[in-house]
């Protein structure tokens, strides 16, 4: 008689606009799924409650081995605390990991939102069997993750993999002065900058470029050749074999993808460009949330 099935496990990915969650099953089938719309006037309390009636619509018809989240910022590890600000204001001082395992009575386990993403395509993706990974959700920030010898790296406080926030030196004009400023990837780079950048969408402006509105094209361009720029500082550093791109920006395709590419080849020495390929996200927008579900998965040996 074959041995039973384990549990499945709830992932949720907790992002700036939007919450994602899925009942995931040890061989990565997504067993049932939401999707809400984050409010930015929340208390930590209501995302509480959000997961927990998430959780009830999950488990009433059977067993789950536990909670995993994906949250919008650095995410120290073991203990699944903050560190620094959250895109998600009301999560700063909230403890939700603690609350959500105290208030379910459930295992419950926290990381950045970017490294769920990566141990999803890890496990079921497009970097399933690839060692050396650079994982990048573009969307309200710009998120990373690494996988380094086959494994999720992630330092010394669990922190590390944080591109959006390393920075850039970028030429600024004072008066008659030329200077450099140093400058975040992200506030040039992510979905969010980009849409300021640009008074339209994400979708407006890749749909613009891709009829050839100029204007379009150049904001475009300028984001993907700062991400490029970020990408072949850690490619030297740690020699990568593929750049995963995900988030909400993914959605518009082969445009992202063909465009960071040609960013990355135009700067990066050839000899050492030739060794990265650069794909979209396999699992679409519930990667953070597959990818949360993984982490219990993990814990629990079954993964």
């Amino acid at each position: 008689m074959p041995a039973p099935s384990p549990p499945p496990a709830i992932g949720i990915d907790i992002g700036g606009t939007h919450i994602k969650a899925c009942l995931l099953s040890q061989s990565g089938e997504i067993l049932s799924s939401e999707i809400h719309d984050t409010d930015p006037q929340w208390r930590g309390r209501q995302v509480l409650d959000l997961i927990a009636q998430i959780y009830t619509r999950f488990s009433c018809n059977q067993a789950v081995c536990g909670v995993g989240l994906g949250l919008p910022a650095a995410v120290q590890q073991p203990s699944g605390s903050i560190l620094g600000k959250a895109n998600l204001k009301c999560l700063d001082d909230y403890p939700l990991g603690e609350q959500v395992g105290k208030r379910l009575a459930i295992a419950c386990r926290s990381d950045n939102d970017a490294n769920q993403a990566l141990r999803a395509e890890a496990h079921f993706g497009v970097a399933k069997g690839v060692s050396n990974v650079l994982g990048l959700t573009l969307g309200t920030a710009v998120g990373g993750g690494l996988l380094l010898g086959g494994r999720l790296w992630q330092g010394a406080r669990g922190v590390a993999g944080e591109l959006g926030m390393t920075y850039l030196l970028l030429p600024e004009v004072k008066g008659e002065c030329n200077s450099w400023s140093p400058t975040p990837v992200e506030s040039i780079a992510s979905a969010v900058a980009i849409e300021r950048h640009s008074q339209k969408s994400c979708a407006q402006l890749f749909q613009a470029a891709t009829a050839g509105d100029i204007q379009a094209t150049h904001i475009l361009q300028e984001a993907f050749q700062v991400l490029a720029v970020a990408i072949t500082n850690v490619h030297l550093l740690l020699d990568l074999e593929l750049v995963v791109l995900g988030g909400g920006m993914a959605q518009a395709g082969n445009v992202l993808r063909d465009g960071v590419a040609a960013a990355f080849k135009g700067i990066c020495p050839p000899e050492h460009s030739s060794a990265l390929r650069f794909e979209l996200s396999s699992l679409g927008t519930l990667a953070g949330a597959m990818g949360s579900a993984c982490m219990i998965l993990e814990a629990e040996g079954y993964l």
